[in-house]
């Protein structure tokens, strides 16, 4: 991250559909990176904190995490730092704790939490990022039955701030707790959900085929199919959806109908009709301030809650305004190029960043829909053959520009193994322009174990997806 940015680079909480509750920072300041330094701008697009950082989070509680010289440590709305540079992994403040972390022997991360003088109050030794929710934060164990010492299988339960777990790891995946609750899933990745109070018993059973944290005391949940709302007496409202977003914003729920993109009100009512297009991004983007962007055509613009555009559609993306500002990427004319922008709730650009096709090659050449082809294959093979192969995984870096902008979401590669089990050739086949490059350079350095066909090793073709989620444990 703290290298010059090589690509342009998902908001909401999840693209696959976000599954963690939603977190509203209420500083007034909205981190920018520049070129390859990261500041913090008011909400007028002044600079408040010079970009200077190599790396930068978000402020929550006062505090935002920033690199400096590798390690991360943290300052205050000044610029001033307030807990020195220390960590080699270090993540927004929540419920007065950071998940802070430091690399291992092996390569991964040992992780713990801090509190806002920088004490370390849980301590680092967990592999999976703490997230402290209403006191609690998921985490995971191998299952004691499992005899997968490479990959085992990961149970879930919730640790408290000292560290130990509070309620016992029983669950295959668990959300954090919101509203009093949280959702949990038995029975592997086609299992139900049901909802859990803080002592880890049930509060409603599981019988949902998908469901997400309570927000503003309505769960978004499906179940035979449809869309149901979870209020937080127990009751479960039908709709007549079957494709929803993952939580309420300002009383607007994202809803699907053939193929398009609408918002229903609390009673699952249509308050705007299906009209915009259905793209990764728009599944996390919701309303901030009275505006949600949304597109028509491939068109980018902002919408208010009666669904009229009040900045027209001509961006070639938008995410949601946070602290009156939001991220927008322009189209390139015949004088200038695509540039990345700071736009206020009147459109007015206040920062920009230019990229060219020379700098940003991959984003450019994804938003132009663009696509370097490839050679056909020996041998196609399945996603979980591929994965059961898989002996080396580097995780994909977060683009600063990316997390900036609060992008997230999936890219789909399509790669070519050769007989040494090397990445030889990779096409995109989906994804956002701004997480595309830092998904093949994740991806080229896979290694699988090589695939045999009638005793001699053979060259394979198959698709990979690398996630890019915000603040959000991996699954």
């Amino acid at each position: 991250m703290h290298k010059r940015i090589i690509l342009l680079v998902v908001l909401a909480l999840q693209c696959a559909l976000a599954q963690l509750p939603v977190t509203q920072p209420s500083e007034r300041l909205t981190r920018v990176v520049d070129g390859s330094k990261t500041g913090y701008m008011n909400g007028a697009g002044q600079w408040v904190v010079p970009a200077q950082f190599a790396g930068g989070g978000e402020f929550s509680e006062g505090l935002a995490p920033v690199m400096v010289e590798g390690k991360w440590g943290y300052i205050d709305e000044t610029g001033k730092l307030a807990i020195a540079p220390q960590f080699d992994i270090a993540d927004m403040f929540i419920g007065g704790l950071a998940n802070v972390g430091h690399r291992d022997a092996g390569g991964g991360f040992r992780f713990g939490a801090i509190d806002r003088t920088g004490t370390l109050v849980v301590p680092e030794k967990f592999k999976q990022r703490l997230m402290f929710f209403e006191g609690l934060s998921p985490m995971s164990v191998p299952a004691p039955d499992d005899e997968n010492v490479t990959s085992p299988r990961l149970l879930y339960g919730y640790v408290d701030r000292t560290g130990e777990f509070a309620i016992p790891a029983k669950f295959d995946w668990a959300w954090p707790f919101t509203g009093g609750y949280a959702a949990v899933r038995n029975g592997g990745k086609s299992g139900k959900i049901g909802y859990i109070d803080h002592t880890g018993n049930y509060f409603l059973a599981p019988q949902f085929e998908g469901g997400y944290s309570f927000q503003d005391g309505i769960a978004v949940a499906k179940r035979d199919g449809k869309v149901v709302f979870i209020t937080t007496d127990g009751q479960i409202h039908p709709t007549a959806f079957t494709d929803a977003g993952a939580y309420f914003s300002e009383d607007r729920l994202m809803v699907i109908v053939d193929g398009k993109v609408g918002f229903a009100d609390k009673t699952g009512e249509i308050v705007i009709a299906p009209q915009f297009d259905l793209s990764p991004p728009a599944r996390g983007y919701v309303f901030s301030g009275g505006l949600a962007p949304m597109a028509v055509d491939k068109k980018w613009g902002y919408i208010d809650r009666s669904g009229k555009f009040v900045i027209p559609p001509h961006f070639a993306s938008a995410s949601p305004f946070s602290r009156g500002l939001a991220h927008v990427l322009t189209f390139a004319s015949e004088t200038k190029p695509r540039a990345m922008a700071l736009i206020d709730t009147s459109a007015r650009t206040v920062w920009e960043f230019q990229l060219t096709a020379e700098k940003f090659p991959a984003a450019i050449a994804a938003a132009d829909n663009g696509a370097p082809a490839t050679t056909s294959m020996r041998i196609r093979v399945s996603t979980g053959v591929a994965e059961s192969l898989l002996t080396r995984k580097v995780a994909p870096v977060y683009p600063p520009i990316a997390r900036q902008a609060r992008i997230q979401g999936s890219v789909i590669l399509q790669v070519r193994i050769g007989r040494d089990g090397s990445i030889q050739e990779i096409r995109v086949v989906s994804g956002h322009p701004m997480l595309i490059q830092s998904a093949i350079d994740c991806a080229k350095q896979w290694q699988y174990k090589p695939y045999f066909l009638n005793g001699e090793p053979v060259e394979v073709q198959t698709q990979v997806t690398v996630n890019f989620t915000l603040s959000e444990p991996s699954e």
